[in-house]
């Protein structure tokens, strides 16, 4: 997991996270080959004594923790939103796949972009390119045009989305999406969160 955090949130990692977690490990969550551990752990070690890194190995304490931080992570934005929402604009969140050979991971929003936006929050999936990321908009910030701008400087950079979910809801499914979508499973093809992004046209697609 990889998360960033910027424009003027706090991105202190709480020492005292593992306090909470004393009790009540389980001894058998890891399920993971031994032998692809092994492998993952030696390939790490010395990627990051080429590029000036470290490798931490998480105790079954840490693992644990992590992966209830991670949770937290995800809702992290809405409930700040939910909480401020007099101070800010809309909440605008998507989930993309950077391109394999990517490098350019930490997003440099160019500043007809970056104008419009409060705050930011990245997280993302280690291995995988697949990044979730919120902006927070200025108040009075038109979040369509900002959401359809957004999308343009994501095909700029060849960036699929969406990476796993929201198809319907944050975007229209992309041409080969739907002829996939089409073909494997036709008699759902009336769904419409493969047509469309704007609820009412949905509804109107169920009506018909």
């Amino acid at each position: 997991m990889i998360i960033k955090v910027a424009d003027g949130f706090d991105s202190d990692f709480d020492n005292g996270i593992n306090k909470s977690f004393d009790k009540g490990i389980n001894k058998d969550s890891n399920k993971n080959d031994g032998n692809n551990i092994a492998a993952a752990q030696a390939f790490l070690q010395n990627h990051m004594q080429q590029y000036q890194g470290a490798l931490h190995i998480c105790t079954e304490l840490e693992s644990q923790a992590l992966l209830v931080f991670r949770s937290a992570a995800t809702a992290a934005m809405s409930r700040y939103h939910n909480l401020n929402q007099d101070k800010f604009g809309e909440l605008l969140s998507t989930d993309i796949a950077l391109p394999r050979n990517a490098v350019d991971w930490d997003e440099a929003l160019p500043n007809y972009l970056k104008r419009q936006v409060s705050k930011t929050f990245y997280l993302g999936h280690f291995f995988c390119h697949v990044m979730h990321q919120d902006y927070l908009l200025k108040p009075m910030t038109n979040a369509k045009q900002f959401k359809d701008e957004l999308l343009a400087f994501y095909d700029q950079r060849h960036i699929e989305y969406p990476a796993e979910h929201n198809v319907g809801h944050v975007y229209p499914a992309k041409t080969e999406l739907h002829y996939f979508y089409k073909k494997t499973g036709p008699n759902q093809f009336a769904q419409p969160r493969y047509w469309s992004d704007r609820k009412m046209e949905k509804l109107a697609i169920i009506a018909h």
